[in-house]
Formats: C-alpha cells, sequence, structure tokens
C-alpha cells in the first residue's frame, strides 16, 4: 500500500474509504476533515475492552508532529535563529478570530520536546502564563448566567465534573473519568457551535440518526438549569444568520461570506461571541502587562518572546524576584469585569518553557504567596549563594548593603558575601551605602 501521509486526498482516501472510518468532523466547505482535532478525537475511540478503536490515528498524529518538528525547527535552525540561538518570530494580530499568530518560526505549534530547548537567555529565568476555562467562564459572564458566576468564583471548582453531576443526575463525588469526559465534549461543543449532530458526534465517534439524537440529548441535559445561557447560544446563531456578522463582548465583529454555509455560519457564529471575546480579553491583558512593565522601570529585563493564545511566555532577569513577577502577571491578565466572574490564570516559572509550563502554581497558592511575598519578594539561593531584594522586588548588584546590623558586599550576580558582623538570614534592606 504506497501511501503519502502529506497528501490530503490520499489521507481521506485511506481512513474514510479503505479503512472505513467515520467523519466526525467537517470542514467549511463541507468536506470530511482530517483535522487535528478530527484525528485526536478518533484517538480518544475505544473498543469495549478499552483498546484503541483506531490506532492509526496516533500514528499519524505522533507522524505530523515529527514532521512539523522537522520542517518548522531541526531543518530551519539556522535560518530562524541568529548564530548565538536567539529567535524573532513574525506577528500578526490582526485575524478574523482575533487571536495572534507567528511565524518563521511558528512556535504556537511546537511540543513539549521542542518547549525544553526553548530557554531564556543568560541571567533570566523562564515564566508560563494562561487563563483557566476561560472559555466556559467567558460564556457564562456574558449569558449572565448568575448561579454559575458565583460557582466560578471558587478557584477550586471543577465545571466539567459538576455538569456531569447535574447532567447524569449523580452526586458530584461518584462522577466517573468517562462521564466527566462525555460532560466535557458537550461543554466544549457548546462553545465551538456544534449542532445536535456533531454533538453527538463528539461523545459517540459516529455519525448516524442515533447519535443526533443522543446529542440532542445531552444539550438538553446540558441546558438543565441554565435557561439564560441557552438562550444567550440561541440568539447568537440567529443574529449571525440574520446579520452575517458575530460580535464579541466588545463590540468587535467577524463578518461572514455571503456563500459560507449556514452550517458553518451558525458555527461560528456561536463560537465567535466567546472565542473572539477570549482574544479580546489577551490582548487587553497584554497591553496592560507591557503598560505595568514600563511603570516598574523594568524595560529590558521583563520581556515578552512568546504569544500562544491564551498563554503568554515570558523572561524576566534574575534581579526580579518570581513573586513579584507574578503578582504584576496576575494584575495584568486578571481583568476585573462588573459582574463577571473572576478570570483565574495559571503561573509558573524555571529554566525554560517546559519547566515553566509543567510547574503551575494553584490559584490559591498564588495567592498566599502573593500576600506574603508579593511586595518584597522571598529569598532565593543557589548553591549556598544568598541573594538580597529591595522593597521594590529588585536584587542587589555591585553595592555594598547595610542590612540590620551586618554589611554585605554584592557582586555582579547578585550573590551576597557577608563583610560585617553575624548573618541571622534574609532580612529587608534598611540602608544602602
Amino acid at each position: 500500500y504506497t501511501l503519502n501521509l502529506r497528501s490530503a486526498p490520499q489521507l481521506k482516501k485511506l481512513i474514510f474509504e479503505d479503512l472505513g472510518m467515520p467523519v466526525v468532523e467537517y470542514t467549511d466547505s463541507g468536506a470530511p476533515s482530517t483535522s487535528k482535532d478530527a484525528l485526536k478525537k478518533f484517538k480518544s475511540m475505544t473498543k469495549d475492552d478499552g483498546t484503541p478503536k483506531y490506532p492509526i490515528a496516533d500514528y499519524i498524529l505522533k507522524y505530523r508532529d515529527a514532521s512539523k518538528l522537522m520542517s518548522d525547527f531541526i531543518k530551519n535552525i539556522d535560518t530562524i535563529s541568529t548564530p548565538d540561538g536567539f529567535m524573532f518570530s513574525s506577528v500578526k494580530q490582526f485575524l478574523e478570530t482575533g487571536r495572534v499568530s507567528v511565524s518563521n518560526p511558528n512556535y504556537q505549534s511546537y511540543n513539549d520536546t521542542v518547549k525544553k530547548y526553548i530557554s531564556p537567555r543568560k541571567d533570566y529565568y523562564m515564566m508560563d502564563s494562561d487563563y483557566s476555562s476561560v472559555e466556559i467562564r467567558i460564556m457564562m459572564s456574558m449569558a449572565q448566567e448568575q448561579a454559575m458566576i458565583d460557582y466560578l468564583f471558587d478557584p477550586d471548582s471543577d465545571y466539567h465534573t459538576l455538569k456531569a453531576s447535574q447532567m447524569f443526575s449523580i452526586p458530584y463525588e461518584l462522577v466517573s473519568k468517562t462521564q466527566r469526559g462525555a460532560a466535557k465534549g458537550v461543554n466544549f461543543g457548546i462553545v465551538y457551535g456544534m449542532g445536535d449532530a456533531s454533538l453527538g458526534e463528539n461523545v459517540t465517534g459516529v455519525r448516524s440518526a442515533e447519535s443526533t439524537t443522543y446529542g440532542a440529548k445531552l444539550r438538553k441535559l446540558y441546558f438543565k438549569g441554565m435557561d439564560v445561557t441557552e438562550d444567550f447560544i440561541a440568539q447568537n446563531l440567529e443574529k449571525a444568520v440574520a446579520n452575517r456578522y458575530a460580535e464579541t463582548y466588545f463590540g468587535r465583529r467577524r463578518y461572514f461570506p455571503p456563500n459560507m454555509r449556514i452550517g458553518s455560519v451558525k458555527r461560528q457564529g456561536g463560537n465567535h461571541p466567546i472565542q473572539g471575546t477570549a482574544a479580546d480579553l489577551y490582548k487587553q491583558a497584554m497591553v496592560n502587562l507591557y503598560s505595568n512593565i514600563i511603570d516598574r522601570g523594568w524595560w529590558g529585563k521583563f520581556l515578552l518572546p512568546c504569544f500562544v493564545h491564551d498563554e503568554i511566555v515570558m523572561e524576566a532577569h534574575n534581579s526580579i524576584n518570581p513573586a513579584v513577577a507574578m503578582k504584576l502577571v496576575r494584575e495584568s491578565l486578571m481583568l476585573d469585569l462588573e459582574g463577571w466572574c473572576p478570570l483565574y490564570i495559571g503561573f509558573g516559572f524555571g529554566s525554560h518553557w517546559y519547566n515553566a509550563k509543567k510547574t503551575e502554581i494553584p490559584v490559591q497558592l498564588q495567592q498566599e504567596i502573593i500576600d506574603k511575598y508579593g511586595v518584597k519578594g522571598w529569598y532565593q539561593g543557589d548553591n549556598g549563594n544568598r541573594y538580597y531584594f529591595t522593597p521594590e522586588g529588585e536584587m542587589l548588584r555591585n553595592k555594598t548593603a547595610v542590612i540590620g546590623e551586618n554589611k554585605y558586599s554584592f557582586d555582579e550576580s547578585g550573590v551576597a558575601t557577608l563583610l560585617e558582623g553575624v548573618d541571622y538570614g534574609r532580612v529587608v534592606v534598611e540602608h544602602l551605602d
């Protein structure tokens, strides 16, 4: 069997004709899709014994990841980076969706393997922050579903488990992984503007009259007790078809061409008010973050190298304490909109992008750290070395300083050496020579 995996026609023939796999997603033109999302749906389908129903989907996804890594990163490393290892992508911020896209290189597509090689420059560390369940929070806030808005104030709330509990009429504590997964599939299906047929297909993996009926049933269960949100979604679809455009919370419109299929208009018309608003919020947050960096005098010390949908990757100089940086990031990204639930964020830091992404600090712990260390920072050590910070969060470097009754000298890296007195531990700088 000869096959070119890069050929869309050949791949569609393999999947839908030769292997007889069901259509789980369509393109805007109405053709069966072999997109990444479609392949992930195939990958998630299992037989009764728990084994993969379509194992080929996993192989194709791995091939695409490896192929993209080779074409976008390894093969072009000499052209996308400077001789000393820096990369500068082009940024395009006026897409129809409102999101930011990047190219040359497109780091938004990098997998975890590549992220381990995206490191900050010398004497800097890396931070990563993204929004938590932002689409759900936006949908409930825009619809003004008050009970859900109140529920989402709890940073430990699990919306998908709650919906599964309500949909299947079982106690919250007894929701299974499968039931939570089904509720999550409906959650995101609603956000992405899916109809009953797509909802049923998204959950069951099969498109049929039965799965469409099941999708309609799940939709009804999902909106149980959420009449306001159901009306909000329905009105978005009606307006999109009638006006041929959809609007975000801030009034930014996305227009739909006259020849676009009604199904696609409804899908994007249901999606844009939510995901488009997420894109608007992200851009406003980036403006806030940049302004706050300037106000703190951190120009050149606090950098914004990577924009990834609702995630921001940052570099901070070692002279900026991570606790102080986290406080500034939270103040910039957690926009306070009247009548909305909180827009909580994830935050982590480390030696490279992967570490920063995977060492996420829980929301409640974030606030505890900020309350305790957000102004003066915490003590940081490295192989027994000691570092000190001013109340503004700046590391002392190339100075001598009187701290309490002790006198220290600080080298250019910020390492402290006791000159006079007894070192009892970290204290706030009281006087500088």
